[in-house]
């Protein structure tokens, strides 16, 4: 793990920090779903030995406002560039959690994926359909997992806006 996302880690270990991550960052529609004031710290790591290299995580379960609970995953992006296939690398993630939910006999967690990217250069986000573009059917579209993450790009913030 590299410095900054130690410090990162540090920062969001604290939960008004990472409450206030939830409320500036995500989009309305789903920060509004979340009974944020229930999140609690998860201390495990979902991350493995093939995920070492491009991320270290931060997990907090909270409750929804309807009925049941999601795990909000924090993964820090540890490369100054975006990776080939962050989906890969995300559906990886959560299989991970999921596997070890299957495992202790839990009922499978919604995971709101968030990565935190710090690199030189402006994220593009690709979706998971566009890297199949030569699939135009639709009744085959329908195969291919729909997989989503909230992007956090500190490159587009200012020092100001970061300090507060």
């Amino acid at each position: 793990m590299n410095e900054l996302s130690k410090l990162f880690r540090e920062i969001e270990s604290i939960k008004e920090n990472a409450m206030d991550l939830v409320q500036g960052t995500f989009p309305k529609n789903i920060s509004s779903k979340l009974d944020i004031p229930t999140m609690t710290l998860d201390n495990t790591s979902y991350i493995d030995e093939k995920l070492q290299e491009y991320y270290s995580d931060l997990v907090y379960n909270c409750k929804l406002k309807s009925s049941g609970d999601v795990k909000i995953t924090i993964l820090f992006e540890h490369k100054s560039y975006k990776p080939a296939n962050e989906y890969l690398q995300l559906l990886r993630y959560m299989l991970n959690i999921w596997t070890i939910q299957e495992n202790n006999k839990e009922k499978l967690s919604l995971i709101l994926p968030v990565i935190f990217y710090h690199g030189t250069t402006k994220w593009e986000k690709k979706y998971f359909l566009e890297y199949f573009d030569d699939i135009e059917d639709s009744d085959l579209q329908q195969f291919i997992p729909v997989i989503e993450y909230i992007l956090t790009d500190i490159t587009k913030f200012n020092d100001e806006l970061i300090n507060d």
